[in-house]
């Protein structure tokens, strides 16, 4: 009995390690078919991403002045993309600035001529079209409105020239940071303001200015401009990838978009309102410009400002974000409550170009000076004139390069954002030192 016992013990041990190997091997083999099925979904998505980043290539241009030479990265050289298969595509300004005669590169080393068409001197944003009878590769416009942090982006250009077959480079990361305001530059810091704009870790260097920014469906949801620069102590500014660039969201740049191409220079929208504070029912005013237009249509010091056009605002930067992302002329509807009351106004926004340049004309007459006219933009300008040696005061060229080299961000305002968002407010005449959005402050890449 004893040694049958033995024997019923001893084989339900050995059941017991069979049953257990059974399993084991079974696990093992439910792992290696989980692990094959995980390998080739992400197999799946890269080949995914390397067909749409083939697809989105040819849309991708590198843009030249006339006067540059292509052998070596010259002013004024930059990026863009096709938005339409006629030739229409989108640049920076501080890229094409009002040179009206342009060539283009494609992936493959074919050039274009194109023209200046359109410009957008606050937005940073330059229209060209490609003189070209040819069907272009073009990408349809997306919504950056519908952006949430932490999305995929690609982004695309010719840094450095380093192609000279001008196939792009392609850099991904994601959206670090919505709804950014960086102030300008040039005369009264009304050039290349980023109103609203799209902060990305994606790399960006010289040369990236006026590429695109597509979404993971391969649609344009801004274009890119703007870098936050190293600095090193006792050394000039280092124009390089530090993290952080910065795109002009494609929804703002539908609202002038048919302008345009029309033809015209358009100018973004100016309210006024200059410092605020945080108040319960929405931000206290604290000061506006006087004449502008928050003023002209009986906007006070001390009022609260509620909401334009029915959206509430949590600072300054929020209501630059607004105004500057619509047009000059535009009418918005103005809530404010004052004593307790709450007031209603359709204030017709002026323009930050306008409101600049009378600004410089009373500076001019108050010092017995002439004010300078202005350089013509792509449909004033007589052929043969014009600024195309790429030295328009206050952009790129040679005055860029001196102005880094002397520790300053020119076109771009300050290079750390250590402002208020409570403190000082639109970049209009009477405010040249606005604050960004809580956001980095950069320079134009």
């Amino acid at each position: 009995m004893a040694l049958s016992g033995r024997w019923k013990k001893g084989g339900r041990s050995a059941f017991m390690l069979i049953m257990a190997g059974a399993l084991l091997s079974a696990a093992s083999a439910v792992a290696t078919a989980s692990d094959a099925d995980l390998l080739q979904r992400v197999a799946a998505r890269e080949q995914a991403r390397v067909e749409l980043i083939q697809r989105l290539v040819p849309t991708v241009i590198s843009v030249f002045r006339v006067d540059s030479d292509l052998d070596n990265l010259a002013p004024g050289s930059g990026s863009g993309v096709i938005i339409s298969p006629d030739g229409y595509a989108l640049s920076n300004f501080h890229v094409t600035e009002t040179t009206r005669n342009l060539r283009i590169g494609r992936v493959g080393g074919k050039t274009y001529a194109a023209k200046l068409l359109g410009l957008d001197r606050t937005g940073d944003i330059a229209l060209l079209k490609i003189e070209t009878d040819e069907e272009l590769p073009y990408v349809p416009l997306g919504s950056s409105d519908e952006l949430e942090v932490g999305q995929w982006v690609i982004a695309m250009g010719n840094p450095f020239l380093l192609a000279t077959d001008f196939s792009p480079t392609v850099s991904m990361g994601v959206v670090s940071g919505l709804h950014r305001y960086l102030p300008g530059g040039g005369a009264l810091r009304k050039d290349l303001i980023y109103a609203d704009a799209i902060q990305i870790d994606a790399a960006l260097n010289p040369g990236n200015s006026g590429g695109p920014l597509f979404n993971m469906q391969g649609e344009l949801i801004g274009i890119n401009g703007r870098i936050a620069p190293r600095r090193l102590e006792g050394m000039r500014v280092q124009k390089l990838n530090a993290g952080i660039g910065f795109a002009i969201p494609i929804d703002a740049i539908k609202r002038f978009l048919e302008d345009l191409k029309a033809g015209h220079e358009v100018d973004r929208g100016f309210l006024g309102v200059q410092q605020v504070s945080e108040d319960a029912a929405g931000l206290k005013i604290e000061s506006l410009v006087a004449e502008s237009p928050a003023d002209v249509f009986g906007i006070r010091k001390g009022d609260i400002l509620v909401s334009i056009d029915g959206q509430a605002f949590r600072d300054i930067g929020d209501v630059n974000n607004f105004v500057q992302t619509r047009p000059a002329g535009m009418r918005v509807q103005v809530t404010t409550l004052r004593d307790g009351t709450q007031q209603q106004r359709q204030v017709q926004l002026g323009g930050v170009q306008a409101v600049a340049l009378l600004k410089m004309a009373e500076l001019a007459r108050a010092r017995g000076t002439r004010l300078a006219p202005p350089v013509p933009g792509p449909e004033e300008e007589d052929e043969g004139e014009g600024d195309e040696d790429g030295e328009d005061e206050g952009q790129g060229g040679e005055d860029q390069e001196k102005n880094e080299d002397d520790g300053e961000n020119k076109d771009g305002g300050p290079e750390n954002g250590d402002g208020d968002d409570n403190g000082e407010g639109e970049n209009g005449p009477e405010s040249p030192e606005a604050a960004p959005n809580g956001s980095e402050n950069g320079t134009e890449d």
